[in-house]
This record gives structure tokens, sequence and C-alpha cells, in this order.
């Protein structure tokens, strides 16, 4: 599938190959996190929460942490919707761009009873994930994840100075109404604003490109042409491969 937008002087081209891939972002470090499955959890073999959901549904998601430590630690707790990073991968560790056609985000349809966890040297505990999904039932998939981030002790901070290292454990979740919710829709692109902004202290030119539909694209290639205006032969071009998309997100390309 080919897809182009011109807008005065940009040629934006989308050149798509689709599949479905979601992992669960783990690191070594001194604790766990192990999401407790439930009968609704679609039977892939995912390590994940993949789940069938239904209208108004109401459910209970719970993970299990860990501490492998011989001492406390506390833990951050944030629900997160899906969005693309602008490295054009799928980006489950922070808050990103979020498009206009989004319908129904993970976040509106979670909660947790508080965000700070204490956990004994060497014991876990369980944390409730409440989910309502809303009576209306919506196409393709809602993306999100569960990020589970070890506040440094004070010795931690007091050691490491300006810098301190800090982990966390990612859990994705994916929220479908059926099986096959995504492979009925088409992947489309609209192109949003075209800027001018600093990106890493250099001088650039961003164009907002939007997946409107509510489906994960992998694999896509983007390529930029400038052109002067009036001239069909460009004097700059830019390619970017192996771009994923979240559903309903903005890439600033």
């Amino acid at each position: 599938m080919k897809k182009s937008f011109k807008i005065t002087t940009i040629l934006i081209s989308m050149m798509l190959m689709v599949s479905i891939l979601l992992i669960t972002a783990t690191a070594e470090m001194d604790f766990s996190v192990t999401p407790e499955l439930p009968d609704n959890q679609r039977p892939n073999g995912s390590s994940f929460f993949d789940l069938i959901v239904a209208p108004g549904m109401q459910q209970e998601l719970t993970i299990i942490v860990s501490n492998t430590r011989d001492d406390e630690i506390v833990v951050l707790v944030e629900l997160i919707t899906a969005s693309t990073s602008r490295n054009g991968q799928i980006n489950y560790t922070s808050r990103g761009m979020l498009d206009s056609s989004l319908k129904f985000s993970f976040e509106d349809m979670v909660t947790i009873p508080q965000t700070h966890f204490t956990i004994p040297a060497g014991d876990e505990i369980t944390i409730p994930v409440s989910l309502t999904v809303p009576s209306e039932s919506f196409d393709g998939a809602i993306l999100g994840s569960i990020r589970v981030l070890r506040e440094a002790t004070d010795d931690e901070r007091e050691e490491a100075g300006a810098i301190v290292n800090q982990y966390a454990h990612i859990t994705a979740v994916r929220l479908v109404m059926t099986d096959d919710a995504e492979e009925i829709i088409q992947p489309d692109f609209a192109l949003g604003s075209i800027t001018t902004e600093l990106v890493n202290y250099r001088a650039s030119i961003i164009a907002y490109i939007r997946n409107i539909e509510p489906i994960l694209i992998k694999s896509a290639t983007a390529t930029a042409r400038i052109f002067p205006l009036g001239s069909d032969q460009p004097i700059f071009e830019h390619t970017m491969e192996s771009l994923d998309f979240a559903p309903n997100s903005v890439f600033p390309f």
C-alpha cells in the first residue's frame, strides 16, 4: 500500500507493511513484575495483557511485584496510553502525542488505588488495576502499559550525585473486542501540521504524520522530499525505515 501527501514544498510518502506484535519490555533489575493473566486473555501465548473485552465490562487486572533486595523498596506505578516516539517506535514508557481521532484512551479506562507502593525486603505485593470498558463498542485495538519504576534510595542518590539510574518494568496491555479487530481495518494516514523546530539543537522541519486508525502499524517507511517552490527537483531527501505506529497517534517526522 502506498499513500502520499503533497503540501506546498514537502512530499511525504508512506509505504506500509502491516503486522501485529507487542512486547513486554524487561531489564535486569532487583525487582520483577508478573502479570496475572485472566480468563479473557487471548490464547496466543502472550506474556502481557492481551484481552478480549466487551462494552461496559468491569475487570480487575493484577500484577505481582517482587522485591529481591535485602531492604525495602518503593515503586511508582503509572498507567500510560501507547504513542509513537520521535524514533518511530511504539512508546510504552512515557506519554506522547495522541491523535484527535482517538476515541477511547487506555488511561481513561484504568485506575489504581495509589501511585506509590512499599515492598518489604524479599517480599512481594499484588497491585490491582481497575479496568472499566466504555459502554460503547470500539473498533481496532487500544494499547497502553503499566509502568513500574523503582524509586532510588537516599544512599543511591547521594552516591550518584546529579545523575541517578532508575529502572522500570513495562507490562503492555492490548484491548480488543474481537480476535480479528485489527485485521479488518485498512491502514490510513493523514498529514498534520509542518513546522520548523530545534531538535537536538539543530534546525529541523517537522512533519506530523497521523495514524488515524485504531490499529498498530509496523515496519513502515517514511520519505520526505523538499522542493524549491515551483520546481519538481528535490533539494533534500530523508528516509526512515522500520517505523512502528501506535493506534491513533502522531509521529513527529
